[in-house]
């Protein structure tokens, strides 16, 4: 099989048969097959501070240096609030690229596993 003896990956596979990874990883795991590490579908959002590459989680680098700053700001005595407001007046961009910065979110960021 082209997944195990030549080493393609899930995303290779469902782009030449036109499936989503989802389907073919469902369907080689019913067949028996075994997923290799990182082949695994990963629910929901990553982390600020992930990407994909290669079927893997690794730092991604912009939003690294992202957290950060948001750290050091916050060691300097800065407000979540202001953080944010910051990160949204240098048009530093969100995950999803589609919203502003909050405080909560800033608030969540540092204090979760994601933070430098």
């Amino acid at each position: 099989m082209e997944y195990q003896e030549k080493g393609r990956s899930i995303h290779e596979i469902a782009s030449e048969i036109f499936a989503s990874r989802s389907t073919v990883s469902v369907n080689m795991r019913r067949l028996g097959i075994s997923l290799r590490a990182g082949d695994e579908i990963q629910k929901g959002q990553l982390a600020f501070g992930q990407r994909i590459k290669d079927g893997h989680r690794i730092r991604h680098k912009k939003e690294s240096d992202v957290l950060r700053r948001m750290s050091d700001l916050r060691k300097q005595g800065f407000s979540y609030h202001k953080i944010a407001d910051i990160l949204n007046t240098l048009a530093i961009s969100t995950k999803t690229r589609k919203s502003k910065w909050h405080g909560t979110t800033v608030m969540n960021m540092l204090k979760s596993d994601s933070a430098p």
